[in-house]
């Protein structure tokens, strides 16, 4: 199983019980988390990219001036992303 993901193989009792007594939000919230945390984890999270454009503006030369459309469409991919990995 992927990192993040419970088997049900490995339960027993009540948190067998409860893992497949979770109700359809809870699920989808799981599903988001998971999601999110595999998009941070490809593009770094936000504490990392304000640490990398911190020192590139600190540097001669200034700050990037197409860094706003370019986060712009990286957050459009991540809802993107997120819409896709809704259930239908």
């Amino acid at each position: 199983m992927t990192a993040g993901q419970i088997d049900p193989a490995r339960l027993d009792g009540e948190a067998l019980r409860r893992w497949y007594l979770r109700s359809p939000a809870d699920i989808e919230q799981e599903r988001r988390a998971s999601a999110a945390r595999r998009y941070e984890s490809f593009f770094g999270g936000a504490g990392e990219r304000t640490q990398t454009t911190s020192a590139r503006d600190s540097q001669p030369g200034g700050a990037d001036p197409h860094r706003g459309a370019r986060q712009a469409r990286a957050d459009d991919l991540h809802q993107d992303q997120l819409a896709a990995a809704a259930p239908r």
